[in-house]
């Protein structure tokens, strides 16, 4: 049976019957969905700004550093490494927004770290944007720092590293860097920095005590810097303590409850010396200096040229002399090419000229 509603009849019939309520809650409900839907489409239109929305920053010292260039780019490609599975699976856990990746070796096209970059997506958490400037970890300075007898070292580095770029610091962010803007201070040296001379009258000398740590079975030592001595049976506690500070730092991690051994404990002193004093004035010339000539082949003039051998031992401070030459010592051979000069300075420094051209 059809029934057809008159919109006049409405009139006489009592606010409280049925039909009216039901069509009452039926506009109601009919008004409060238009206007949610009308809410969800400002919201999509104009997303409100978070009143507060979590940034979360991290710093990790994931220690990925390798011992040669190239191959911590290798084993993040293979996938095998179960160190760098692990530090994977940390970050997708954690989720950063920024993070500060420490001791990852660096590489001038950054394969490396891209590779990281894109391992890091495939578990789960992709991190857009990538700052990896080159650091000066491993960028020989031609000294002995370190005070082991020998240049050349990862000690004698502007920074620790075997090999420049090791040990770096790779950001990763979800938001864009201002690179216009950053800074980087990695090629600063500390003696260009204000204020960073030492206020210790000239006389005094510095000693450090060191000492090689491992706990027993280990199959590597840690360098400690050791408390002041002497030393004497009751010098225990404070010598463990100094290698658990050292192993803290190294592995981010407090040593396990095993025995420590020492293998090996030196003293280096270190003490000012005045770099105008005349003790390395030789008063050698050209002549006893050179100790022979041989021809020695330049690209520079595409053939053999005949070059006079210098004693660097037997150099006199401050003498000029003129490329092409070869200078030779105990350690090492120095080849000047043409149009090069140089001459030892007064701290006993070979130091070197090169032509515009080559400079």
């Amino acid at each position: 049976m059809s029934q057809t509603f008159d919109p006049n009849a409405i009139l006489f019939i009592h606010p409280s019957h049925p039909s009216m309520r039901r069509r009452r809650y039926l506009r109601r409900f009919r008004a409060w969905m238009r206007a949610l839907a009308l809410l969800i489409l400002l919201c999509l239109i104009y997303p409100a700004p978070a009143v507060s929305e979590t940034l979360r920053l991290a710093s990790y010292t994931a220690a990925l550093e390798r011992n040669a260039p190239g191959l911590l780019y290798r084993d993040i490609l293979y996938g095998k490494s179960s160190q760098i599975r692990a530090a994977l699976r940390l970050i997708a856990t954690i989720k950063p927004d920024v993070l500060a990746l420490q001791r990852f070796d660096w590489d001038a096209e950054l394969r490396a770290a891209r590779a990281f970059q894109s391992a890091l997506k495939a578990q789960g958490w992709e991190m857009q944007n990538l700052l990896a400037p080159r650091p000066n970890t491993g960028v020989a300075t031609g000294v002995d720092i370190d005070g082991n007898g020998q240049i050349g070292g990862p000690g004698d580095a502007q920074s620790y590293g075997i090999f420049a770029g090791q040990r770096g610091l790779l950001l990763l962010s979800r938001l864009p860097f201002d690179v216009q803007h950053s800074q980087d201070h990695s090629q600063v040296l500390w003696a260009e920095v204000p204020q960073t001379q030492s206020t210790d009258p000239p006389e005094i000398a510095k000693v450090q005590r060191l000492a090689d740590m491992r706990n027993v079975g280990q199959g590597f030592e840690l360098v400690v810097n050791l408390p002041s001595g002497p030393y004497s049976g009751d010098s225990r506690d404070s010598l463990l303590d100094a290698y658990a500070q050292a192993y803290q730092a190294h592995f981010t991690r407090p040593p396990p409850n095993v025995p420590t051994a020492i293998a090996a404990i030196r003293v280096r002193l270190t003490a000012p010396i005045d770099a105008s004093a005349d003790g390395l004035s030789g008063q050698a010339d050209d002549a006893s200096a050179q100790t022979g000539q041989r021809p020695v082949y330049f690209p520079e003039t595409d053939g053999m040229v005949t070059t006079p051998i210098y004693d660097r031992t037997a150099l006199a401070i401050d003498q000029k002399f003129e490329g092409p030459a070869v200078v030779e010592e105990a350690e090492s051979t120095m080849v000047i090419g043409p149009g090069g000069r140089f001459h030892v300075s007064n701290s006993g420094n070979l130091i070197i000229d090169l032509p515009e051209d080559e400079a």
